[in-house]
Formats: structure tokens, sequence, C-alpha cells
């Protein structure tokens, strides 16, 4: 038989693939247009028959045909810790990329007319306490720090002299489950409503269907063991202004409604007037005359309490928005608080100064001051929470502020005796312009501001 020639062409060994560009990097959520070129031992291109682009890391999603494709990023990585590949002739290669992401947020500023943006603030990230990105906020407060690798970040929003940013800091993880980062502040005054009490008499007010005035004590106690805690139960009996005149300042709450708000509320307004200080917490609200369950209401306290109840209470878990926190006393060392399955609710009064909200964007601290320096001050949240649900963060914290800063308001005076020989039902509420001295003299007079 004859011979027969065969000519053999070996696909030259791909030695180098090469990326353009050559420092890959996307943003989560962005894609990059990738060209590759291979090169054998020598440095010669070399022509690719066949090539397919694939992820080979959860950071990145790729694909082409060929020497060209694309990258996207999915969520941040380390320097060069993403990976992708592509089959060239038969064979993968490896490639790494970076992922990097951002983080974004709202700067705002309290005004006398109410929330703003604040333009123009530097807000920084350090990173293992190394600033490692800063950007400054937009006419609308906006800002947006890019580039940034995964990891844990300390994010801070630097205020003008003089003022102050809430939250202090704001923790940021960005990684596979928040490829993303936000982080929000309140740029603020510090407000001159200063003095936080020590060694003080605290009185405890519950009533309702069920006492939780102990666990109330007891838990607010190891707390603060400078306070001197008393509890009274106002669901069959009303407490004398004598009596009342010996406290600093009285926490009312309940749980459940009760006939006998309108006689304990007449006889806190009374107290009030004398300059006593009250903090009001869940579930005062109810037992308003606009709380929705025909309650007979807490009568002359109504008109000086912080927030109405509009229809009720929410029976749902409620968390604090750290964006909404107001430089105050009130707030001092408040960083988180959830509470689980009281969280709240109501709508604050005009006149009312709201210094925290949950979530929600309904109010969760606020407090007003009548003309003796009395400190009213609103907290919607039931004190004993943690009997029934569960409470995380500051919420104790919350309550230490609320009663210090209350209790550091205007002194109560004994009252007058024939306003304590009264019968409840006939004592007509003193008026925050009335003086105590006016009050017991039986003529009305101003109060120096």
């Amino acid at each position: 038989p004859g011979t027969q020639s065969l000519a053999l062409q070996a696909t030259p060994l791909i030695q180098s693939v090469v990326t353009i560009p050559d420092n890959l990097s996307v943003e989560v959520g962005s894609v990059l247009d990738v060209q590759l070129v291979a090169s054998d031992l020598y440095g010669n291109i070399i022509p690719v028959q066949s090539g397919s682009w694939m992820g080979m890391s959860g950071h990145i999603a790729a694909g082409g045909v060929g020497l060209k494709g694309q990258i996207g990023g999915k969520y941040p990585s380390t320097p060069g810790g993403a990976q992708f590949g592509v089959e060239l002739n038969g064979r993968i290669y490896a490639i790494s990329a970076t992922v990097t992401s951002r983080i974004t947020g709202m700067v705002t500023q309290q005004t006398e007319a109410g929330s703003a943006p604040a333009p123009g603030i530097v807000v920084i990230a350090e990173k293992d306490g190394a600033k490692v990105a800063e950007a400054g906020t937009q006419g609308n407060g906006a800002y947006v720090m890019t580039g940034l690798i995964a990891g844990t970040y300390v994010v801070k929003a630097v205020a003008p002299q003089g003022r102050t940013a809430s939250p202090a800091s704001t923790s940021v993880t960005l990684g596979s489950s928040t490829p993303t980062g936000t982080a929000s502040f309140v740029i603020s005054t510090p407000s001159d409503d200063g003095g936080m009490a020590s060694t003080f008499r605290a009185l405890i007010l519950g009533g309702g269907h069920t006492d939780n005035n102990t666990f109330v004590k007891n838990k607010l106690s190891p707390l603060m063991p400078d306070v001197t805690f008393d509890t009274f139960l106002g669901a069959s009996s009303t407490p004398t202004l004598s009596y009342l005149a010996t406290f600093d300042v009285v926490l009312i709450y309940e749980n459940g409604i009760y006939s006998n708000s309108l006689n304990v509320g007449n006889a806190l307004a009374q107290y009030v007037a004398l300059g006593g200080n009250v903090v009001f917490g869940t579930f005062y609200w109810q037992d308003r005359t606009d709380g929705g369950y025909g309650s007979a209401g807490w009568g002359a306290l109504e008109s000086i309490d912080p927030f109405i109840a509009a229809g009720g209470n929410e029976y749902a878990a409620g968390a604090m928005n750290p964006a909404s926190v107001v430089a105050h006393p009130l707030t001092q060392g408040i960083t988180s608080m959830t509470v689980y399955p009281y969280g709240g609710g109501g709508i604050a009064k005009a006149g009312t100064t709201v210094v925290a909200s949950y979530t929600s964007g309904k109010p969760l601290i606020g407090f007003r001051k009548e003309g003796l320096g009395q400190r009213l001050v609103g907290v919607s949240a039931f004190p004993a929470n943690e009997y029934y649900g569960s409470v995380a963060g500051d919420f104790y914290k919350m309550w230490d502020n609320a009663l210090r800063w209350a209790a550091a308001g205007s002194t109560p005076v004994p009252p007058p005796s024939s306003m304590e020989a009264m019968p409840s039902f006939l004592r007509s509420p003193l008026r925050a312009e009335e003086s105590p001295a006016a009050a017991a003299s039986g003529t009305r007079g101003p109060i120096r501001r």
C-alpha cells in the first residue's frame, strides 16, 4: 500500500493570561468590562479557539465568551480576595479581583424650625483605628463613601464646633450578609437642660389589673442604688398631696385601665403645680380620654402630659432609631433600645420636645417643662416589659436617665393644709402659671421665669 502524509499542528500552550485593565476592581452592584490577552512562554499572543467565563467565588459574577467578558460585584471582598475563572482552549485559569463597597447615609440638623438637611458635614470611616475614607454631605444632607473592602468600620460625623453628632459613632460591617452599609446622624446644639439628680426619692405609681410595681422597683434599684424608691397602687387608692410632695419625681404607668385614674390624675396635677416632676410610661396613654377605651381619663393631668394616645397603644415589638437621637441628658449613654411585645405608641403634643423616636417614627422619649421648672418626661415604653417579654440595649438606662433628669427639675413644696383637707373631687388643680405662694394665699400671681 502507499503511504499518506499527515500534517499535525499543535496549539501552543498558554503560559500567561493578562487582564485589561490590569488591576481588577469592581464595586458591589456594578459591572466591569474585562479583556484578556493570552500568550505563550515566549510572549507570543495565542489565538483562543474556545473560552467561557464563570464565577469562582460568591463575591463576583462573571460572563463572557472568548477573551472578552464582564465581571459584576455581588458582595465585598478583601484585596484580591474575589476570583473568577475563564476556560481557554480547554484549560481553566483563575483570575483574582477585588470587590469594593460603599457606605451611604443622611446627616440632618435640629433647628428651631425642626429637622433640616446638614450640608458640608464631613463623615469619616475608620478601620482598625485608622481613617480609611471620608466624604462630605451634599445640599440634601446625603453622603457616599466608596472603595471600601470587606470588614467592620466605625463611622463618625464630624460636628461643627459647639455642636454634637448623635450617635457619636456607628459600627458598619460590610460582607456577604450586608453588601452595602448605611449610617445616619443628627447634628444638634447641646441642650442647656442639664442636671441629673442623685440621692433622691422616687415614687413608682402603677395600677390596672396587675401590680407590676415590685418588679419595676427590683429592676431599677440595682441600677440606681442612691435612689430611695417607694411604690403605690393607684387602682383603688389615691395618694395624698402630702405624701406625693415627699418625692422628687413620680413614675406613673399602668397595666390596664382603671376607674380611679381620674382621682389619681387630678392628684398628680396638683403635685406638679406644687413643683413636682413626673415621668410617664406605657400604658398611661390608654387611660387618657382619647385612648379609645372609654376611660374617665386622668383629669387635669391630661393638660400637661407630653403625649396623646392617638387611639391607644401598639402591641408590637419596637426599636429605637439611632438616627433620631438628639443630644440631651435624657439620651446620654443610649445607643440602642428594643422591646417586645410592647413598643409604645402615641403622638407628641405641641410644645413637647422629642429627643428619640422609634423606627416607625413615633416618639419614644419626649419632655416638656412647666413654669416653675417642673419636668414632665414621656417614655413610650412599658417599664415592666421584661416581665412579659424581652428588652435589649439600653432599656433600663433610658428609665435611669428619665428619672434622674426629671428629679433635677423643681422641688415640690408641701401643700397648703386647706388643699389637703378638700375631697379630691372638689380640688381645683393649680395652673402652671400660678405660684405655690399665690395658691396658698388664695390669690393668683405671676411666676418669675
